[in-house]
């Protein structure tokens, strides 16, 4: 299915797909709300769906005692699925949530370390968003990161789309056609995801695997960064 199309064919077909007129002054008009439904079709398919050829692993070096780290480049915290720990020469499913609770059990405030590490959250240290592990490590460890890449920028005419063009126009086209012909492109929409085999995005782990088993893939909840004073 057509991946890499760029955003100025994505309009035009766009615009044909609505039987939109092609008179050259309407069309100009036209432009800036179709563009922005295509990014933002683009930008929910991708929160919404799991995309084979978009998964990325990223490991992250945490030293002992460290608490906070950096998110690797090439991933947003939206795209974020699961996250493990290596420990005792097995990966590990972390917890999501980091509160008093696990504090009171293991205080990081007080410099507290315990292996393996258990769960990590997301929390505005000051000068962005960062990761947070609970316990504090005892000795060095590595974190692994499953998810999907970043999207690529789909702003300018050039610019090309990450995921099939086909699936964004049809679902571009259902919110901008009206009753019978909306519902003709979602349902063509939605037959070109079932062609393409997408799942919904896993939720994150939610309980600790002592076994490391990989938690049921269910929709998952957007990051949100806590501030910590």
């Amino acid at each position: 299915m057509p991946r890499g199309v760029t955003l100025g064919q994505m309009v035009e077909d766009l615009r044909a797909e609505c039987q939109f007129s092609v008179n050259a002054a309407q069309g100009t008009s036209q432009l800036p709300t179709l563009k922005r439904k295509l990014q933002r079709t683009q930008r929910m398919l991708w929160l919404t769906y799991d995309w084979r050829y978009m998964r990325v692993v990223k490991d992250i070096d945490v030293e002992a005692g460290q608490r906070y780290s950096d998110l690797p480049a090439g991933i947003d915290w939206e795209g974020v699925k699961f996250v493990h720990v290596s420990y005792a020469q097995r990966w590990l499913d972390l917890t999501q949530g980091v509160d008093e609770c696990q504090l009171s059990a293991s205080n990081s405030d007080l410099d507290l370390r315990q292996d393996p590490i258990q769960a990590w959250d997301t929390i505005d240290t000051g000068a962005s968003a960062q990761l947070e592990w609970w316990p504090l490590p005892a000795v060095d460890t590595t974190v692994r990161i499953r998810g999907l890449r970043s999207l690529k920028p789909f702003i300018a005419n050039t610019d090309v789309c990450d995921i099939d063009s086909d699936i964004i126009i049809m679902f571009a086209a259902a919110e901008l056609l009206e009753k019978e012909a909306a519902k003709k492109a979602l349902a063509t929409a939605q037959e070109l995801l079932r062609l393409e085999k997408v799942a919904l995005a896993p939720s994150i782990s939610l309980n600790f695997a002592d076994g490391g088993d990989r938690p049921a893939r269910q929709r998952r909840e957007i990051n949100v960064a806590y501030v910590r004073t």
